[in-house]
């Protein structure tokens, strides 16, 4: 069997950009104290807490971008009901009265067609706000261990008759795929 010398030029690229990373690795040194256990121990819960201090920081911001963008939709939908009511008024002064000049009636209507589109995008950004939100108290779920039946168990994909797959907890509640399922649409699950 005749190999391509493409491949056999990715080959030999590949194993000479990893040989010097598996060569120069320095070798791990087992810890040989308990204090050495303790004090790594202390880093990661260190690491841990900074990490969860950093997640609540963004909740509380992501919360407070959800309620001014939810007080900005509120005033964007009664300046919309303001500038539709003198819609309707310009409509019959201008059409049904003829009190006033045709083009007056596109002043409100320009404005509610504003007013509806700036209600549109702060809809917008609070939805954006909440999955954000959503995503880092889920993410300090997990780092706290609370996460346990509050995912997607996943159970209608455990295969019934597989020897080992109740064991292994890989569906469930506290399941790894309910640890690691994150999805939000049925195509990505």
């Amino acid at each position: 069997m005749r190999i391509n010398p493409v491949w056999q030029w990715a080959v030999a690229v590949f194993t000479q950009t990893l040989r010097p990373s598996i060569v120069e690795a320095p070798p791990t040194q087992p810890s040989s104290s308990v204090s050495e256990t303790a004090a790594s121990t202390k880093g990661l819960e260190s690491a841990r807490d900074q990490i969860a201090s950093t997640y609540r920081a963004n909740i509380a911001q992501l919360q407070r971008q959800r309620e001014g963008a939810i007080t900005q939709r509120g005033r964007c939908y009664w300046y919309l009901i303001t500038f539709l009511i003198a819609l309707v008024a310009s409509f019959y002064l201008s059409f049904g009265l003829q009190l006033v000049p045709l083009w007056a009636f596109f002043f409100p209507l320009g404005a509610a067609l504003w007013s509806f589109e700036e209600a549109r995008k702060r809809n917008s950004q609070a939805r954006d706000s909440g999955c954000l939100h959503d995503f880092y108290r889920r993410r300090l779920q997990r780092l706290q261990h609370e996460w346990m039946g509050k995912g997607d168990p996943g159970v209608d994909l455990q295969m019934a008759d597989h020897l080992n797959a109740r064991d292994l907890d890989l569906f469930g509640e506290g399941s790894l795929f309910e640890l690691i399922c994150d999805v939000q649409t049925p195509a990505g699950r």
